[in-house]
């Protein structure tokens, strides 16, 4: 039997030997233990659990599995579970799960045994002990674990599990890993005896794989908007030209504000830390003026598609400040709704863009700029991350020269130590600010 079954697939060969469970008892204690292991079991670590993204408000079709682990739905509760790709069979056989897709099963098991990237440790030494505290050798003491992290290939949200004889710990860190390019990191373990000390990359590649194509999605798509709006500046005032290039250039835009939602929800889930996780709220604008900025209706088209609507084409300006977030507000005798313009509008310069609106009376139709309360608070985390990740990168490098310098000083230990603790602090503050950004623009463009 065992030289059969590289001839079936992953799943049929599941459900073949699922057959010979007849005993209930003997099916509710293989799901059992498969529902213990898929808990218990430090294996994989991109994301926060399911229940903690349901929390915050993201539906069951947006949750995201952990790296590693397949998305399946109870089918008394209809609610999401993230389990062991090999085990998900057991637990439809049980009737404790709703069918999946069966060869998008097939993919995630291939990618149990799957690695996609190495660590290589580089020194591990001893944290400096609090003054007047003796250790003898069999004590369990901290470490500085100083690692490399590679990859091949485009790694975001990197989460490595380091392990010894007495701590276990997902470290995750703040940098994503580039194509064939090494991250040098460390991190404090405790063990009592430094040689137990190891790491694994958890990281399977599939979260990264849809962040990576959400980006290129979002270039496309800018790339096909300023195509679509250099048209319409040549098009007639009136005509179907300036008709097929208004719907065309609001769908665009609407492409790129979902894509952009669906980004910074992966973004946002990623980097939140499980313990410190806050409701979404639904987004917000004040209605103030954004101040420099302007609206202004250029034209008034009727459309052919249902009476009454009418396809409105103006520009936005900015004046001495770069407007992060722009959204105007469309108003009609029939209706009132704010556009989001998707793309942020440099200094003295303008954007031309199109909203669909009802109105009776297309005189009726006027926009006006509103201002996000939370712009200035974004581009305060932007500098905020860009000079912690700047600090970050001047005392990796500094690390990176002590551990491979051949002649390490005499207080090579206590310089180790003293760098590592600004080394981790950094990163976690970089993480932080990442996930109150990524909330922001998650609110923002959905």
């Amino acid at each position: 039997m065992a030289s059969n079954i590289p001839a079936l697939n992953h799943t049929t060969y599941y459900k073949r030997k699922m057959l010979k469970f007849r005993s209930p008892i003997a099916i509710a204690l293989v799901l059992s233990v498969a529902l213990l292991i898929s808990v218990t079991t430090p294996a994989f670590a991109d994301i926060i659990p399911p229940k903690k993204q349901s929390a915050l408000g993201i539906s069951n079709e947006n949750i995201v599995c952990e790296s590693g682990l397949f998305k399946v739905l109870r089918e008394n509760s209809n609610t999401v579970a993230c389990l062991i790709p090999s085990h998900v069979f057991k637990l439809m056989a049980k009737g404790w799960a709703k069918p999946v897709d069966d060869s998008l099963l097939d993919t995630h098991i291939d990618l149990e045994e799957k690695s996609i990237g190495t660590i290589n440790t580089i020194s591990v030494t001893p944290v400096k002990p609090s003054q007047g505290n003796v250790k003898t050798k069999a004590s369990v003491i901290a470490y500085d674990y100083v690692f490399e992290v590679c990859a091949p290939q485009r790694i975001y949200n990197p989460t490595i599990l380091i392990q010894s004889d007495s701590d276990s710990k997902h470290y995750q860190l703040a940098e994503t890993i580039t194509p064939d390019r090494c991250i040098l990191s460390v991190s404090r373990v405790m063990a009592s005896n430094m040689d137990s000390i190891q790491s694994t990359l958890l990281n399977k590649g599939e979260i990264s794989k849809v962040v990576a194509e959400l980006e290129n999605k979002i270039i496309t798509l800018k790339t096909e908007l300023t195509e679509a709006r250099s048209s319409l500046g040549s098009a007639p005032v009136e005509g179907p030209d300036k008709i097929t290039q208004g719907n065309k250039i609001a769908d665009l835009r609407k492409q790129i504000n979902d894509a952009r939602a669906e980004l910074h929800r992966l973004y946002f889930i990623m980097y939140s830390s499980s313990s410190k996780t806050t409701a979404l709220e639904k987004s917000s604008f004040s209605g103030a003026t954004i101040q420099g900025e302007t609206a202004t209706k250029l034209s008034v088209t009727k459309s052919l598609l249902e009476k009454n609507l009418h396809i409105v084409t103006f520009e936005t300006c900015a004046g001495k400040s770069l407007i992060k977030l722009p959204v105007v507000m469309v108003n009609s005798d029939q209706e009132t709704k704010n556009v989001k313009i998707g793309t942020k509008i440099s200094p003295n310069s303008c954007q031309m863009t199109t909203a669909k609106i009802m109105a009776i009376d297309p005189e009726s139709i006027s926009v006006a700029p509103v201002g996000n309360i939370n712009t200035i608070q974004v581009e305060e985390l932007e500098e905020t991350i860009v000079n912690l990740q700047e600090n970050l990168i001047e005392q990796k490098e500094l690390l990176r020269s002590l551990v491979h310098n051949p002649e390490r000083p005499v207080d090579f230990n206590s310089q180790t130590d003293t760098l590592a603790g600004k080394i981790i602090d950094l990163k976690n503050q970089i993480i932080s600010r990442k996930a109150e950004f990524s909330k922001i623009m998650l609110e923002t463009y959905r």
